[in-house]
């Protein structure tokens, strides 16, 4: 088997194995949108705790400074 073969099969192997690693991800994504019983994320709108938006506001009002100069 000469290099140009090699290169070229090892490529397409990486390349079909993100393929596949790619549609099982979006098979779980959309498994998991699917099932009502899934907790949403605290960053959406509609979640129901406790967002990471308002905790950072919380921090901010509380007297902590954050990492950003005025």
């Amino acid at each position: 088997m000469n290099t140009i073969t090699l290169i070229a099969v090892l490529s397409l192997v990486t390349l079909m194995s993100f393929g596949i690693f790619a549609l099982v991800s979006k098979w779980r994504v959309d498994q998991r949108r699917s099932d009502g019983s899934t907790s949403k994320s605290s960053l959406a709108t509609d979640s129901r705790g406790e967002g990471a938006i308002e905790a950072l506001e919380r921090a901010d009002t509380s007297g902590r400074r954050g990492t950003t100069r005025d």
